[in-house]
């Protein structure tokens, strides 16, 4: 994450996606000095650059020594300069690595996302999944599985506190043909698992290219998941829309876990083919809520020892 270093104190601050500079007590970074504005200015992520902008404070926002015109934004790179009100109060930008995702509880108690995915108020027994699902967007899903788009700034109250959320703007990447985005449709998993069963490597097999994923503790869920599909398809009784499904509570009986390391296992395995830029990774388990059952989304399964 990027951070600014104050010089004076030496004390290194963390920058949100959107950080409010000023001295009032909404602000990421609160000055006590008295030349300093109450929103003096933000320093910012823009989806490719961080930027500094001046909002039209009384005694200006320097950025190596200039002062900016008010609303002037600047782009600040590691190594610049940046004082508020007082140009001789300096803070450094140590850092100007992307934002991640993160939550702010009032107490001063945060979390930060793992793979763009926030696990709220903690990875053990989420009440709610904060995760990027595309074009720079990000969804919210509570315990009963329900999704919903989800903005900066927001606030969810989760385990008896409120969370302020700090959602970055997303560079949406672009493609190139050779590498370029493919559909569960097009995927055979092949799933390779140990004598002993403690180890299982998946193979995502498509038209035009492969993907290893590594061996990870989800990997079995959805070895497990395979397995109930595959064994409904040679029952030809089973019509394929009703293949595959397990009750929660019976999965996670199976797999001695609870339902909420069930849902974190299933938003890190969809997080692993997102990264590896499978576009509608999200389908690689599906859901039906109101009777609590959970399947494979991919039907292509190959399993060997």
């Amino acid at each position: 994450m990027a951070s600014l270093r104050h010089l004076s104190t030496d004390h290194s601050y963390e920058l949100t996606s959107a950080h409010l500079v000023g001295r009032g007590h909404t602000c990421s970074l609160q000055l006590s000095s008295l030349l300093v504005s109450g929103e003096h200015a933000t320093v910012r992520w823009t989806g490719s650059e961080w930027e500094v902008r001046d909002l039209g404070s009384s005694n200006g926002t320097y950025v190596d020594s200039r002062r900016l015109e008010p609303g002037e934004s600047v782009a600040i790179t590691s190594g610049s300069q940046l004082a508020f009100g007082n140009r001789d109060d300096v803070f450094a930008v140590e850092e100007v690595s992307p934002p991640v995702a993160a939550a702010f509880a009032v107490a001063g108690e945060s979390i930060y996302a793992e793979q763009a995915t926030l696990f709220i108020p903690n990875s053990d027994d989420p009440e709610f999944i904060v995760f990027e699902c595309g074009q720079g967007q990000w969804q919210v899903e509570g315990i009963d599985g329900t999704q919903c788009f989800v903005h900066d700034g927001e606030q969810l109250q989760a385990g008896g506190r409120i969370w302020r959320l700090s959602l970055p703007v997303v560079r949406v990447k672009t493609s190139q043909p050779e590498t370029g985005p493919i559909s569960l449709s097009d995927i055979t998993l092949r799933f390779t698992v140990s004598r002993n069963e403690e180890h299982v490597e998946i193979m995502a097999v498509g038209s035009t290219r492969s993907i290893a994923l590594p061996d990870r503790a989800h990997n079995y869920l959805l070895l497990t998941l395979a397995r109930a599909r595959r064994d409904d398809c040679r029952n030809a009784d089973i019509a394929e829309a009703d293949r595959g499904w397990l009750y929660i509570p019976e999965l996670v009986r199976m797999l001695d876990i609870t339902e909420g390391q069930l849902r974190v296992g299933i938003h890190r395995a969809r997080s692993q083919l997102k990264q590896a830029d499978v576009f509608d990774a999200r389908g690689l388990v599906e859901r039906r809520p109101v009777t609590r059952e959970v399947r494979l989304g991919v039907s292509r399964i190959e399993i060997s020892s």
